[in-house]
């Protein structure tokens, strides 16, 4: 009788018990189910540590394959290949002028300036086209030159106060008017009372013979003064040719004689050898 009643009871419940019995695979399977959605821990160990080993760098800029853009003076030097301006940003106003001249620039000469400060200064060193100077921050400078064929103004801007290194220019177009004026008024060949700060200093036959007050190739050269071994004279005129050659003639004074002498100079390009042309003697520039 009780296996009667089982078997009716079962038979009415067979859904129940279909279920208990699928309730541990039930359970199994959405257990299997969220294991399978986390991550595998030694995947995410071996993941950290390739992470680690090649940490993604911060996206870095394209490399430019050409040089960096010039300045628009820089651009204009390069783009007018009649012009041609050879400067060096750093380079010695002196060794900029020179080279301006050689292609045609002519100096603007400024008014005279007033007897202290940098201006006064480049100016007495032969630099008269110096339009202004500032009195601090960089200080510095301005010096205008003009090309009557090409009809073209540039200004060269130096800092370093007196040391006078090229920081920059500008050129810039002018009416033939004014491009005609500035050519009258101006010359290559600069006369002036002084001779020019680069020629200025001891120089000798030897460097062995610098320092020596004897030497007989001793040659002093002053602001307005040259002295050689006998004779010393007084600067009356310098006539200077690009930046590297002048004419000098002033007023010697020798074994109680007073006459007055051209001496032509010729500076090498780094400044360390000066020609004496007139007389075809050679000398080397003292440290001192």
């Amino acid at each position: 009788m009780l296996d009667l009643l089982i078997q009716v009871w079962s038979k009415q419940n067979k859904r129940a018990i279909a279920c208990l019995s699928l309730a541990p695979l039930a359970i199994g399977c959405a257990a299997a189910g969220v294991l399978d959605s986390l991550p595998d821990p030694a995947a995410s160990r071996a993941s950290e540590e390739t992470l680690v080993a090649g940490e993604p760098m911060a996206p870095q800029p394209e490399r430019a394959l050409s040089e960096p853009a010039a300045s628009s003076s820089q651009q204009f030097a390069l783009a007018d290949n009649n012009l041609a301006i050879d400067l060096e940003v750093g380079m010695q106003y002196a060794d900029a002028r020179a080279r301006l001249l050689k292609k045609g620039w002519v100096p603007v000469e400024a008014p005279e300036p007033g007897p202290y400060g940098v201006e006064r200064m480049a100016y007495d060193a032969g630099f008269t086209e110096v339009a202004g100077c500032a009195g601090t921050g960089a200080g510095q400078c301005r010096f205008d030159f003009i090309h009557p064929g090409e009809q073209k103004s540039l200004a060269v801007i130096t800092y370093g106060g007196s040391r006078l290194e090229v920081a920059g220019w500008n050129v810039q177009s002018v009416s033939p008017a004014v491009a005609a004026a500035a050519a009258s008024s101006s010359s290559a060949a600069q006369v002036q009372r002084v001779i020019p700060m680069q020629f200025q200093g001891e120089w000798n036959f030897s460097l062995e013979g610098c320092g020596v007050g004897h030497s007989d190739g001793r040659l002093l050269i002053g602001l307005n003064r040259i002295e050689f071994y006998e004779s010393s004279g007084t600067v009356l005129e310098v006539v200077t040719q690009g930046g590297h050659k002048i004419m000098v003639t002033s007023e010697y004074a020798s074994e109680g004689e007073i006459y007055t002498e051209t001496d032509s100079f010729e500076l090498s390009s780094d400044r360390s050898v000066l020609t004496h042309s007139d007389a075809n003697v050679v000398r080397y520039r003292c440290s001192n």
